[in-house]
């Protein structure tokens, strides 16, 4: 599962992620400090719909993850479907490693420094994973098989994978709640 192949093509279909001006938008600004010092995932979210909506759920037999609560619903769903799918999506399912959820930061440019945004993460609609020891490297058009894997299962969910970014932006490990799980969220009540 942790073997790097070529990021599939045809990925994302009929979604889109969300720029940080759609989340401040939707749900608002997150509040922390968009520095370096935030990297750590230390700086409090200041955000009242985040912090209600906040949660930490099992999403497999292994991984908890904290996020907004439609989206950690979402990304249980899709594991759930993974691990009822059986075969390469069970082990899968069974191997995966989470690299984080919710933290209040800015977004990680690829030569380490802070972004002039929030990360997606800082909303909570973001979770990474990865395979194996190490974590899918960014910007090299390349995916940890198993991350191919669960992609069509998160797709079903609207999540958007950031495989799908492109370029040095490329971040395959990356899921995220796409603008049109957001916009349904929102209309629903669920925002």
């Amino acid at each position: 599962m942790s073997s790097l192949v070529p990021i599939p093509s045809g990925i994302n279909s009929g979604l889109t992620f969300p720029s940080a001006s759609f989340q401040i938008a939707k749900i608002g600004r997150p509040g922390c400090p968009l520095t370096a010092a935030c990297f750590s995932c230390t700086c409090a979210v200041n955000n009242a719909l985040i912090n209600r909506l906040r949660t930490t759920l099992k999403v497999t037999d292994t991984m908890s993850v904290t996020g907004l609560k439609p989206f950690v619903e979402a990304v249980r769903r899709a594991f759930a479907n993974m691990k009822a799918a059986g075969g390469e999506a069970l082990v899968a399912y069974q191997q995966v490693k989470s690299a984080g959820g919710l933290c209040c930061r800015p977004i990680k440019r690829t030569n380490g420094t802070p972004g002039s945004t929030w990360s997606n993460h800082s909303w909570g609609v973001a979770l990474d994973v990865f395979f194996g020891y190490s974590m899918d490297p960014r910007g090299d058009g390349k995916t940890q098989y198993g991350l191919a894997v669960m992609a069509p299962f998160f797709q079903r969910e609207k999540l958007y994978w950031a495989g799908g970014y492109g370029g040095s932006s490329e971040d395959a490990m990356h899921f995220e709640a796409s603008t049109q799980v957001l916009n349904e969220w929102k209309a629903g009540g669920k925002l």
